[in-house]
């Protein structure tokens, strides 16, 4: 369906543009959606402050997405638009934190 789509889509920009946000509090650069998962796991992953599994659902979800915008063979379901809105506002809550202790 697609409000399935529309809303894995959706989840990720939601974590993409977090992301962004949480690299431009700390003066860090990212091009494009691997870049800023890259920079996003080097400055923030590695070092502790936020969990590994955080990286693999915003890789997991950039894949979604891609699937979801641009391949119309796959089906997406309410299952799967719950998962990536559950990780998402997890994701998103944990950078808001990490922002404003800044």
């Amino acid at each position: 369906m697609g409000f399935y789509r529309n809303a894995v889509s959706r989840a990720y920009y939601g974590m993409y543009h977090a992301a962004q946000a949480l690299l431009l509090a700390y003066d860090k650069k990212a091009i494009g959606h691997a870049g800023t998962i890259s920079a996003f796991n080097h400055h923030f992953v590695k070092n502790g402050k936020m969990p590994l599994k955080f990286t693999q659902w915003f890789s997991s979800l950039k894949e979604s997405r891609e699937f979801a915008d641009y391949e119309g063979l796959r089906k997406f379901t309410s299952q799967d638009v719950e998962k990536a809105i559950k990780e998402a506002e997890e994701f998103l809550s944990a950078i808001e934190k990490i922002i404003r202790e800044k």
